[in-house]
């Protein structure tokens, strides 16, 4: 009863009470009963149940017993929370170590204190190698300034995001490492970072840049194309042999805005199923300017 409706019972006649149900064998034989419950707001968390005490029990002894019922609910929440935290925290150092991404924890001084194999990984370095060492000591010179500073900034509560910097890995190279870093945590202080290695993509980025630069410059025309055949981007060769600007045929197909009367149409076919399969080519074609 105390269960269900969370209210305290007593019973000082319980083979007669009407909620009696009996006991189970062996069990010994119930005269009183107290039941009271163990409530953290309206969150019943258990039972204390009193039995068999001489001169049975009064609602005075339910009041005075209350303050360690609610002290007992208490601990049995505080207990409760507490094997659910470390649950939580033994679940994410199980996620941190086993992720693909980069997980540190270092103090407000930078020094070191976690990192998961995945930073050993895309630096070369073990763990002893990288443990209790500051991370500037790993950053690139040409990063240290700036790094410094959006370090301070999470020192002050700032939140930071795709902030890129350089790494030293063993065998002297540089790996570009992109993070994501909430303010310090409120009880410990301690500063919970992640990052991705995309030293990949900054090397694609740098390729990309030197062949637009390439492209841009050259005095042949150049047409850049999605995936659907249509133009998005030509340089300014390609506008000084046709006459066209970006602006014009943006959007447009090239064969729309370049092939006229005496275009080929056997180098047409030949050149769109070399598109088709990705394969390169090399055709004469004759392409009409804007006059």
């Amino acid at each position: 009863v105390t269960i269900r409706t969370g209210e305290a019972m007593v019973a000082n006649d319980a083979a007669t009470h009407p909620s009696a149900h009996g006991t189970p064998p062996g069990h010994p034989p119930l005269k009183s009963f107290l039941g009271l419950p163990l409530k953290l707001g309206d969150e019943m968390l258990g039972l204390l149940g009193l039995a068999n005490r001489p001169g049975g029990y009064s609602q005075e002894l339910v009041r005075w017993l209350e303050p360690f019922a609610a002290a007992s609910a208490g601990l049995i929440a505080g207990n409760r929370n507490a094997r659910e935290r470390d649950m939580a925290i033994a679940e994410r150092d199980a996620y941190r170590h086993h992720s693909n991404a980069i997980h540190v924890t270092c103090s407000r001084d930078g020094r070191l204190i976690y990192a998961n194999p995945a930073l050993e990984a895309i630096l070369g370095l073990s763990g002893a190698e990288i443990a209790e060492k500051n991370f500037l000591e790993f950053v690139h010179p040409e990063d240290l300034e700036r790094t410094t500073a959006i370090f301070g900034k999470v020192l002050l509560g700032e939140p930071i995001a795709d902030f890129e910097n350089r790494y030293r890995s063993a065998d002297g190279s540089w790996r570009w490492l992109s993070w994501m870093c909430p303010p310090p945590a409120p009880t410990t202080g301690l500063i919970y970072a992640t990052a991705m290695d995309v030293t990949e993509a900054k090397r694609l980025e740098q390729e990309h840049r030197v062949l637009a630069e390439v492209a841009r410059r050259t005095s042949n025309a150049v047409v850049l194309t999605n995936a659907a055949g249509r133009i998005e981007w030509v340089n300014e060769g390609f506008t000084r042999t046709t006459g066209y600007s970006l602006d014009e045929v943006k959007g447009r197909k090239p064969g729309e805005v370049l092939q006229g009367p005496d275009t080929n149409p056997e180098t047409i076919s030949r050149i769109g199923a070399k598109l088709r399969r990705g394969e390169g080519f090399h055709e004469l074609l004759l392409n009409y300017d804007r006059q």
